[in-house]
């Protein structure tokens, strides 16, 4: 432990905030207080409470905390979720099953939908949307008596689904996840006797990844200190990625403006990253302005390197990085991009150099998605017909179909009534089109010709989607398919070869690959030796639909600061068809890596 470390660990009581960089050593200093609180301090383990913000997290901090001494274990380890569900159980007697959980959720939501829409198919992305839009909307605004008054709705259809939601849930006495921190904030805050309970109980409050804390979560945990303030937070403003969930830096940066005695333990020194690393990180986090003025240093005496690279596109920049890591044969491999779609090349070229590979996001599964399903259907039809996918792209542009019974209403167009005759002869005529195309003509033919497109716009104004995110989803076929392959190549290609490439490297270990594909959310808590930090580029980084520059700034912070001795860093010319640019946070640190670049 050095010197800043140790000044942290023995910190006895009152408020303190431990602002630890990347690979600064915040787990080791939390276990060893905790350890120095029982065993030097004689404090009762069981008036400990130690969170984090995931399972894991909160799992590996019991693990490693309770190997230094097995009595410790009688701490309270948890999530934030964990433990608030706990006061609702010991002090408000709220049975187990008084939460549903995502699929009981799902299911209500799917009711309220169907309900309002008068359709039973709800698509899994607008479901999804919808559910964060709810999910948002009650951790930014948790007055529970008055939770509907204070809420600036995106439209009227958000409104309606929210209002019935919460309406089912208090005439069935359920709380869905979110409500775990809003209802205890509520009862704890009108109930001063049990408050009183558990301060009495719970004495030395431990926040690890304070930065992922949100406005309930705090207010809350601030209502459980008694006078002392006995709180201890460790974590990294520079680091705080997750404002989608309501997550704020402002809780840490204003720390002392909540507690006027806290002391101020900063950790500078990252035994990860060396010192190249480290000044392209600085320098680029240096830019944000809310945060606290700091400058991470390395605690490594050996070298790395920092490299820009320009690539055409993103099947160059796969191929070029998938070549490189065969050849330098490490086994310490991460590629990080924005979001799940820059991962689909390298999904390609990993399997082309017959390279293990990882992916982590366990909701990497595009073949699941509608889209694919809907464009799939149209090929799979253009090579030999099927009820089941006529029936399901046959008003995917609307053409005012029925249900189709019979393959032989739409082999042989023996329908009495003409209009539909007309119709389904325009549709039969535009599938027959497809059959001579190359599989990606074939694509961009449905999109634009039989008017696909029209229907996505369609789709996305009737469930708030945007309709960038939708056409996104068509980087899987230009992404693994060749323009030169067939239609039935490229059918089996995806349908066989990458999707049970994809499904096996899900289930495979991190320690068992060469390369970890993931996201730059994902990343977190990671590191490797090598770190390819790829399509850096505007509308990537930062992210065209993000609105939070300096958060985009903070995720390009944790991308970089997970190598343990390499960084490449990549940017194309061509990005979806079009001449891209590189992202503005090239230009901060170019600079740090070669100030004669050209980008």
């Amino acid at each position: 432990m050095d010197f800043e470390q140790k000044e942290a660990i023995y910190h006895s009581s009152g408020p303190a905030l431990v602002i630890a960089g990347p690979g600064c050593g915040k787990t080791s200093v939390i276990t060893e207080r905790i350890y120095n609180m029982v065993n030097v301090l004689n404090i009762d383990p069981k008036s400990i409470v130690a969170l984090s913000f995931t399972r894991y997290s909160s799992s590996e901090l019991k693990q490693r905390t309770i190997i230094k001494d097995s009595c410790l274990g009688s701490v309270f380890f948890g999530t934030i979720h964990s433990f608030f569900l706990s006061i609702l159980k010991d002090y408000f007697s709220y049975p187990k099953d008084s939460v549903i959980g995502n699929e009981e959720k799902n299911n209500l939501i799917i009711n309220i939908i169907s309900n309002i829409i008068s359709s039973n198919y709800i698509p899994n992305e607008a479901l999804d949307i919808i559910s964060s839009k709810i999910s948002e909307i009650k951790n930014s605004s948790y007055d529970f008596d008055n939770r509907n008054a204070k809420i600036n709705f995106e439209n009227d259809f958000i409104k309606t689904i929210y209002i019935k939601y919460n309406s089912w849930l208090e005439d069935n006495n359920k709380l869905d996840f979110d409500d775990i921190l809003s209802k205890t904030h509520h009862l704890v805050k009108s109930n001063p006797h049990i408050l009183n309970l558990i301060r009495k109980r719970y004495m030395y409050f431990i926040i690890d990844e304070f930065q992922d804390i949100n406005k309930v979560q705090f207010d809350t945990i601030r209502l459980f200190l008694s006078s002392d303030e006995n709180l201890f937070v460790v974590g990294d403003e520079d680091q705080s990625i997750y404002g989608f969930r309501g997550a704020s830096p402002v809780f840490m940066v204003n720390f002392t403006n909540y507690f006027k005695n806290a002391k101020i333990y900063p950790i500078i020194k990252s035994y990860r990253c060396p010192p190249e690393i480290l000044n392209v990180a600085n320098e680029l986090i240096s830019k944000n302005k809310s945060r606290t003025s700091k400058t991470i240093e390395s605690g490594k005496n050996n070298q790395g390197f920092v490299r820009i690279i320009k690539y055409t596109d993103v099947i160059e920049q796969a191929k070029n990085i998938a070549s490189e890591i065969k050849q330098s044969k490490s086994t310490s491999n991460m590629i990080i991009s924005r979001t799940n779609f820059e991962i689909l090349p390298f999904i390609k070229s990993m399997r082309d150099y017959n390279i293990k590979f990882k992916i982590k996001d366990k909701e990497f599964n595009f073949f699941s998605n509608f889209i694919f399903k809907d464009i799939m259907s149209y090929l799979k039809l253009s090579q030999n017909y099927s009820l089941d996918q006529i029936n399901r792209i046959r008003n995917k542009p609307d053409r005012g179909l029925n249900y189709i019974h019979n393959e032989d209403d739409f082999r042989c167009i023996s329908v009495s009534k003409i209009k539909k005759t007309i119709k389904l002869s325009v549709l039969k005529n535009q599938i027959s089109n497809l059959k001579n195309l190359s599989f990606i003509d074939a694509v961009d033919c449905i999109r634009t010709t039989i008017g696909y497109d029209n229907y996505l716009i369609s789709y996305s104004k009737k469930y708030g989607i945007d309709i960038e995110y939708l056409y996104e989803f068509f980087e899987v076929f230009y992404s693994l398919v060749d323009n030169e392959t067939s239609i039935k190549d490229g059918i089996n290609m995806l349908e066989k070869e990458y999707k049970s490439q994809i499904i096996s490297s899900l289930n495979n270990s991190i320690s068992s690959c060469d390369v970890l594909l993931v996201t730059a959310h994902a990343s977190k808590g990671l590191e490797a030796d090598n770190i390819f930090w790829v399509s850096v580029n505007e509308g990537q980084f930062p992210h065209i639909r993000a609105n939070d520059t300096e958060e985009e700034r903070r995720l390009a912070y944790v991308a970089i600061s997970r190598a343990k001795k390499n960084l490449y860093i990549s940017y194309l010319s061509m990005n979806k068809r079009k001449i891209a640019f590189p992202s503005e946070f090239l230009l901060d640190v170019q600079k740090c890596i070669n100030k004669n670049i050209m980008l």
